[in-house]
């Protein structure tokens, strides 16, 4: 999922990959209910020197996205490559610890900032997935999203862009495929 904005000028992190467990349930040959969650931990650290001083920063985000979504088939009747259309909602729960220390050179002064937060964000969601399926059992998949955050204050420009997800993977059917 493309980074998002929480507030004026802070970006959550930038594109991101993370590991996703996928499932689907039809209704029809032509209609499914689907949802994943996928969870990324993205550490950042930073130490740098010059000669006044130097900066040190610890930041550990932990992300999880949970997009729930109705599918509609738009080629039920396809055997190998099926293309649909995606609509729903996504969340997006946030945990960020971020720690920044500045120390001054040839003094004792060292200035820490520490932010704390943890937010669930909700974005309204649509796209287009395919699906190729290679043999009864197993197939290719491949989804893209766009998404636009509910709710929050935006103030910024940049905060009313939407956020993209795009999930590909290798698919096993459980079940019999309708």
């Amino acid at each position: 999922m493309s980074g998002y904005y929480i507030r004026a000028n802070t970006s959550v992190d930038g594109i991101s990959f993370a590991p996703t467990l996928h499932a689907t349930y039809a209704f029809s040959p032509r209609l499914a209910f689907r949802s994943s969650v996928a969870y990324e931990r993205l550490r950042l650290d930073r130490d740098e020197s010059w000669s006044t001083g130097r900066y040190v920063q610890h930041k550990v985000v932990y992300s999880t996205v949970v997009p729930v979504q109705l599918q509609f088939v738009l080629n039920p009747a396809a055997q190998k490559l099926r293309v649909a259309l995606l609509g729903g909602l996504t969340f997006r729960y946030t945990d960020i610890n971020d720690r920044r220390t500045y120390h001054s050179s040839g003094t004792t002064a060292t200035t820490s900032d520490d932010q704390v937060e943890q937010r669930t964000d909700a974005f309204l969601s649509g796209g287009l997935a395919l699906r190729y399926q290679a043999t009864p059992r197993w197939s290719a998949l491949a989804d893209g999203t766009l998404g636009g955050r509910l709710g929050g204050e935006k103030t910024q420009y940049y905060e009313l862009l939407p956020s993209a997800m795009l999930m590909v993977g290798v698919g096993y059917s459980l079940g019999s495929r309708p």
